[in-house]
């Protein structure tokens, strides 16, 4: 492909250079005769055959053929022109045009390198040497061989000195083009190795300038933050957050070894929260000049969501201790209130408002039984009776316990969606199963006091894991309320005792599930809890 671009330039420029040249050389010749002689026949021939080789060029793929008939048609051409201006203007003077033989030896160095140098200037002499012999023969007239030899000897030195400066020329071109060939190629693998290595490391990395613009983000960045390459070139904020950015640009990175490292919520392209672990260094040159940003990351959700629920299960362990201790305590004295209370009842007559007051007293203290036994229901260590069991039926059956409980209002409706190839089967407690789909069945209620839909799904996805959800239309929750609903005493009812959430992860966690919570305020909430199915 080069070499015949190379042809096709030369085919250009040889017209173009002939038609400017003859056209100079006939406008200021003084010579009528030459005006109208060999000078327009010479580029009659020029015309004539650029337009044979640009046929040749077009419709042929032997490209090292055109090369040679351009090479030897312009050595006829140049020769007849060294003939015919020796002829017309002086027999004796062969050397005007003869310098055209140089412009040949240098595109045949340009075009086929050393070897058509060599070949250009060995033609050259051999075509040079046979016009002037031929001029000289057809003239007559006897040759004087001095000036002849003076003449032929500059001739060929310039031939061989512009030969051999081509042949060196052109091995230096070749020499460095290998050179820049090979630099280009080990530039190009460490290039590619830096980028493989960048890319395979899971950290998200990033580069910016100083005023922010992303320069390089590696694959490990776009599956953390959802992002694609084409973020390249926006501000970097798009990625880390405004907040992050003020901070690096506020941290003073002129001391050695200064670096950034914090820790921050950010959201993905997609809207998901996900907790980065950050570092931020300056990125400098060899001469130590700042140029920008290096901002390395890692997705540090898992760990920040194991740490929260370490702390809960730490938080729910030390109160369950205490509720325990507590309960304990208090149950006794309560039974021997309300047992009083209750005797007191059936033995005097009192007044309306005495025994309002007394019934009261009751019903508080069996409210306050019910606070003590939760908390012994959740302090108490469990033992649970594990075995291989089906999930239809249970949540079936919770299903059917709903619709005949006091919780259930006209304007309530529960729809379900189970699998139909009975799939569902575990490993767990059916009484501890029961009273997680119970509580979370009742929350959903609650969260409805005017009315609306709860459904409840089980689905397995591809995976050894079992899904059960519990979405509700009620009234929701924010951000700031989901990590709370599983501590201890907190409650979004009324009259809930806020244990019933921290009994359901205590007993999901001891069956190895996970729980998921989606909410927003007045939206509904979903609760799925995912069991192992092994």
């Amino acid at each position: 492909m080069e070499l015949r671009n190379r042809l096709l330039w030369l085919i250009i420029l040889r017209f173009l250079i002939v038609t400017v040249l003859f056209g100079a050389v006939a406008l200021i010749n003084i010579s009528p005769q030459v005006k109208n002689g060999y000078i327009f026949q010479i580029l009659g021939a020029v015309s004539a055959l650029s337009v044979v080789y640009i046929v040749m060029w077009s419709l042929s793929q032997r490209y090292s053929t055109l090369f040679y008939t351009q090479l030897i048609g312009d050595m006829i051409l140049i020769s007849y022109l060294v003939y015919a201006s020796g002829k017309e203007i002086d027999p004796h003077s062969t050397a005007s045009f003869a310098l055209l033989y140089l412009v040949v030896i240098v595109y045949s160095s340009i075009i086929l390198g050393r070897k058509g140098c060599l070949l250009a200037a060995v033609l050259s002499t051999i075509f040079y040497l046979c016009t002037i012999l031929t001029g000289f023969l057809v003239s007559g007239e006897q040759m004087d061989w001095k000036p002849l030899s003076l003449r032929f000897s500059l001739n060929l030195i310039a031939f061989a000195s512009v030969a051999y400066l081509e042949f060196y020329l052109s091995e230096r071109v070749k020499q460095t083009t290998l050179e820049l060939e090979e630099h280009r190629t080990s530039l190009g693998d460490l290039q590619t190795l830096h980028e493989n290595i960048i890319n395979s490391i899971r950290s998200g990395l990033i580069t910016a300038d100083l005023s922010g613009k992303i320069i390089t983000i590696n694959q490990g960045a776009c599956e953390i933050t959802g992002f694609t390459a084409q973020i390249r070139g926006a501000h970097v904020t798009q990625v880390v957050g405004e907040w992050l950015w003020s901070k690096v640009l506020a941290t003073n990175f002129s001391r050695e070894r200064t670096s950034l490292r914090t820790e921050v919520w950010r959201q993905t392209a997609q809207g998901h929260d996900i907790f980065l672990g950050i570092g931020a260094t300056p990125l400098r040159t060899k001469r130590g000049q700042q140029i920008g940003f290096i901002i390395a990351f890692q997705d540090l959700t898992e760990t920040k969501i194991l740490e929260e629920e370490i702390k809960l299960k730490d938080k729910m362990a030390a109160i369950g201790t205490l509720a325990a201790g507590i309960a304990h305590e208090i149950r006794n004295p309560l039974a021997a209130i309300k047992g009083s209370i209750q005797l007191l009842q059936q033995q005097l007559k009192v007044d309306e408002e005495k025994g309002r007051l007394m019934a009261i007293i009751v019903r508080e203290s069996n409210r306050l039984n019910k606070i003590v036994e939760d908390f012994l229901s959740y302090a108490r260590p469990k033992k649970y009776k594990m075995r291989r069991l089906h999930l239809v039926p249970l949540v079936t059956e919770t299903v059917d316990l709903l619709r005949n409980s006091p919780e259930i209002k006209e304007n309530h409706r529960i729809e379900t969606v189970m699998p139909d190839n009975g799939a569902g089967e575990l490993t767990g407690d059916p009484d501890q199963i029961k009273q997680v789909l119970w509580n979370l069945a009742q929350n959903g209620l609650k969260a409805m006091p005017n009315g609306g839909k709860l459904m409840i799904s089980i689905d397995r996805p591809a995976g050894d894991h079992l899904k059960v959800s519990f979405s509700d239309t009620g009234i929701g929750m924010s951000e700031e309320e989901i990590p709370k609903i599983f501590q201890p005493f907190y409650s979004q009812f009324p009259k809930g005792t806020g244990l019933g959430m921290s009994i359901v992860y205590q007993i999901v966690s001891a069956h190895n599930g996970k729980i998921h919570v989606q909410s927003s305020k007045g939206n509904g909430t979903t609760i799925t809890l995912e069991f192992p199915t092994g």
